[in-house]
């Protein structure tokens, strides 16, 4: 029993003009999906006799997605453009699956002998046992616009930029157990288990002033974020509630940059700025459970310095070096010893390394209406580990390696490209090994939920061919090239990277 996937894709945009300084641009997409896989792991010993093994052939996920938006500018004067950006979007999804992870027991199924030891039994009792549904939708509305004004400050030429944003989400989330693994929301026998909604309005304001001076440039900046969720819960176990439970965080986020340009074809770069992630209210807050701890906005102090380089006319060259400083990270409660499906504060960790990007154009060397360029993208994470005391099982993990941190991550790249259109794009990816859980265990476990993630590389490749002049382009994307085999996470057990994957497609823009 395999996985697959049918997906329809299809977007609308204009943009309109009037009054020589106005303008709105208008976009639409229809997103639909129909995939068959199951989005629980696999054990170990699954994993090694068949690593694209689905048991559950009967499970689906499926989504539609609707969205619009709509970008209003109008240039107020020759140095002030205001612009606001409005969107919406519905989306529905539901995921019908009998296991959330590997050893995760089946619906029982008394009539058809899916009890006790069957209910994970998968090979021979899945098609006997029943599933679990979880059907979802999501509302999304907000608007931002945005000031932006270029002249002279204090003396000095300066661009500021000032706007607000409200966002504002609804979700509703329900929770079926069905007797037989074809199941629905209206089949024979389902139970209505667990149902709850999810309103989050969130506002925010923001200024930024970037100010010149010679070669240098300087930028401070503060947004403040107020974020206000409320979790309802109607139903828990089968039974009727009416619990709500509702967080508000609010943070100020200042930050600071500053660029010289005084090095021939170079400009080098250096910032620092304070980041902020609330919690999901989902998973992170329980109006029915008195002794839930609430897990906290994830705060951090981001720190970079760089510099990008142009030494010749045919090459560019980048390099970054960044730290991190969570004060609290929110990472999975599986990586720390909780249950599934929760999420906890890691307390301080810390994350630090290089990026390096480069790229190289050959085509002065090369017979006109042919252009070769080579790149790639490398990022070393040096530290990524726990600054403070997390007892799992008795070991504390302080100066253990965060769980799902590569060390290292490269992105070659080569392309080839005709006069004419045509182009041919090989793009290899490497993703070193990575630790599952706080503990870095690195044998694997049964269940398949905790040891290494195994290094691995794939190699991708995309072709585009111009049909003609004003004519559809026909695109060919192809990933995973040679076929490899390797595990992308362990949570909830084994998932393995995708399979080779031919993607082949028209893309006509008039």
């Amino acid at each position: 029993m395999g996985h697959g996937h049918q997906i329809l894709h299809s977007g609308l945009s204009g943009v309109l003009r009037w009054g020589g300084n106005q303008s709105l641009q208008l976009r639409g997409s229809y997103y639909e999906e129909n995939s068959k896989f199951t989005e629980g792991g696999m054990d170990q010993a699954s994993f090694l006799r068949d690593p694209l093994s689905n048991p559950f052939d009967q499970d689906r996920f499926y989504l539609t997605r609707f969205s619009l938006q709509g970008v209003y500018g109008v240039q107020l004067s020759e140095s002030t453009r205001l612009a606001a950006n409005f969107y919406y979007q519905n989306l529905d999804r539901a995921s019908y699956r009998q296991a959330d992870f590997a050893g995760d027991e089946m619906t029982a199924n008394a009539a058809t002998g899916c009890t006790g030891a069957a209910r994970v039994d998968y090979v021979r009792f899945a098609p006997l046992c029943g599933n679990k549904m979880r059907p979802r939708s999501y509302d999304f509305l907000g608007i931002d616009p945005r000031l932006e004004w270029r002249g002279k400050l204090f003396g000095m030429r300066n661009e500021t930029s000032a706007g607000v944003r409200y966002h504002t989400e609804d979700v509703s989330r329900r929770r079926y157990n069905g007797l037989t693994a074809d199941a629905r929301e209206d089949s024979a026998g389902i139970l209505f288990r667990d149902w709850n909604t999810i309103g989050t309005n969130a506002a925010a304001g923001y200024v930024q002033s970037r100010f010149f001076a010679g070669n240098w440039s300087f930028t401070p900046g503060v947004r403040l974020e107020h974020v206000r969720s409320t979790n309802h819960v109607l139903r828990r176990g089968n039974v009727a509630q009416d619990a709500k439970l509702q967080a508000r965080q609010t943070e100020a986020l200042p930050g600071f940059g500053v660029t010289y340009g005084g090095l021939a074809g170079s400009t080098v770069f250096a910032g620092v700025h304070r980041g902020f992630a609330p919690p999901r209210p989902d998973d992170n807050f329980d109006p029915l459970d008195p002794l839930a701890r609430p897990v906290d906005a994830e705060r951090s102090t981001n720190y970079e310095v760089g510099i990008r380089s142009y030494p010749a006319r045919w090459l560019e060259l980048g390099a970054t070096g960044f730290r991190i400083d969570f004060n609290n990270q929110i990472v999975a409660g599986a990586s720390v010893g909780l249950p599934q499906f929760t999420w906890a504060n890691a307390g301080k960790t810390m994350h630090a390394g290089l990026e390096l990007s480069g790229r190289m154009d050959f085509s002065s060397w090369l017979p006109s209406g042919h252009s070769v360029f080579v790149g790639a993208a490398y990022t070393r994470i040096a530290s990524a580990r726990f600054n403070s005391d997390l007892v799992t099982g008795g070991v504390n993990a302080r100066g253990n390696r965060l769980p799902y941190a590569p060390g290292h991550t490269l992105s070659p790249n080569v392309q080839y490209r005709h006069r004419t259109g045509v182009s041919v794009m090989f793009s290899p990816e490497y993703v070193s090994r990575q630790f599952s859980d706080n503990l870095n265990r690195i044998a694997p476990a049964a269940n398949g939920a905790s040891g290494e993630v195994p290094a691995y590389a794939v190699v991708n490749a995309a072709v585009n061919v111009p049909l003609g002049a004003g004519r559809p382009v026909l695109f060919v994307n192809v990933s995973n090239l040679g076929d490899r085999r390797f595990i992308v996470s362990r949570v909830d057990g084994i998932h393995v990277g995708r399979p080779r994957q031919a993607f082949v497609g028209i893309r006509w823009d008039f």
